[in-house]
């Protein structure tokens, strides 16, 4: 056997834990998750790091105060299962965000100038948070609207998601992402 290759069987392997889609534990960015490390992270044969990092923005991601996560890391979950589910329905690859609501710094007149330069290039407000543009069940596209439990869409939501439903296209809020998740299934036929 060549040494190369000795050498590389020596070397901890890199392996991925298994991912269940209606498995909150398993999805990238749950708490203990080994697929929320980054990927160049070398683990073993047992699944143990053998170099564990922290998490990439790992904060924020649950309030203080009710332990609830975040609008943006629920998103951010939906988002991470979309791109891994996307092997199984490739349609889930064009799912994508909408940043109305992003926080552009701490800085007033700055972040006052970046929402004005957004709102001259067409940003809106009331434009919910992700939208997939696949035709299923009779409609031309899901829009998704993320909230955190007892969070109440605005006026400028309400009037779009009156707007898009009857545009012919299918339009939600979701709590949590495990709700948008099961939506997302449910609309691309998924059996649950």
């Amino acid at each position: 056997m060549p040494s190369g290759l000795r050498a590389l069987r020596s070397e901890p392997t890199m392996l991925r834990p298994p991912f269940d889609p209606l498995d909150p534990e398993t999805w990238p960015g749950a708490e203990g998750d080994v697929l929320a490390r980054r990927a160049d992270v070398p683990v073993n044969v047992a699944g143990n790091s053998t170099g564990v990092r922290k998490p990439r923005g790992s904060a924020g991601l649950r309030s203080r105060r009710t332990g609830v996560p975040t609008e943006q890391a629920s998103q951010a979950a939906v988002i991470a299962w979309a791109n891994l589910a996307s092997r199984t329905w490739p349609e889930l690859r064009w799912l994508f965000a909408i940043p109305n609501g992003a926080f552009y710094g701490s800085d007033r007149r700055a972040a006052a100038i970046h929402a004005e330069k957004l709102r001259k290039s067409g940003l809106k407000p009331g434009v919910v948070d992700l939208f997939l543009p696949a035709a299923r069940r009779g409609f031309h596209g899901l829009w998704i609207e993320m909230k955190r439990k007892g969070e109440q869409t605005t006026d400028d939501q309400d009037k779009f998601i009156a707007f898009v439903t009857n545009q012919g296209y299918h339009a939600q809020v979701c709590y949590s992402a495990e709700e948008a998740i099961a939506l997302l299934r449910d609309y691309l036929g998924a059996m649950l």
